[in-house]
């Protein structure tokens, strides 16, 4: 159980100094990508494999294809927007999975691609590269929200909507 919780936090980590300091929205990406491609290092380090098999686990998450943020907002706004990471780390481990059995492998690593019409936007994501510390940045520095589900900015929105109509 403690590498579990190991890897939740290292998973964690990797998504939110990812999207620290990258804007996946603006490019119309939903950030359930760093879900995947966090996940995906993660279960690879689970899995112990070579380092060769990892840069090409990863590689292929950040080359997979990615969700649109269209169904986070109206009028598409469905089911999807609650399963979205599960099927993301879902695909992770499938992806792992895939590069431990040697398949389908990238001769060049994501990091390394040229960017073309189809990386063009990812292309400063896969070639990030950390200002903050990854061991623990993120676990302390966390925003939680409220028992609410929504997003954090309308946190305060929807507590007080939540007081008034119990008023009532």
């Amino acid at each position: 159980m403690r590498d579990v919780l190991t890897a939740m936090i290292k998973a964690h980590e990797i998504q939110g100094v990812l999207a620290l300091e990258n804007s996946f929205n603006r490019v119309g990406l939903d950030h359930v990508v760093l879900v995947k491609v966090a996940s995906t290092a993660v279960v690879v380090e689970l899995l112990g494999l070579t380092r060769d098999e990892i840069v090409n686990a990863v590689s292929q998450a950040w080359v997979d294809g990615q969700s649109l943020r269209t169904y986070r907002h109206a009028p598409n706004t469905g089911s999807r927007k609650s399963w979205a990471a599960g099927d993301a780390t879902a695909r992770a481990v499938r992806l792992a999975l895939i590069s431990a059995n040697r398949r389908d492998g990238l001769s060049v690593g994501a990091h390394r691609a040229r960017a073309g019409a189809s990386t063009t936007c990812c292309s400063r994501a896969s070639r990030s590269s950390s200002s903050a510390p990854t061991a623990r940045y993120v676990m302390e520095n966390v925003l939680f929200k409220i028992s609410f589900p929504a997003e954090f900015h309308s946190q305060t929105a929807v507590e007080c909507a939540m007081t008034i109509c119990t008023r009532w």
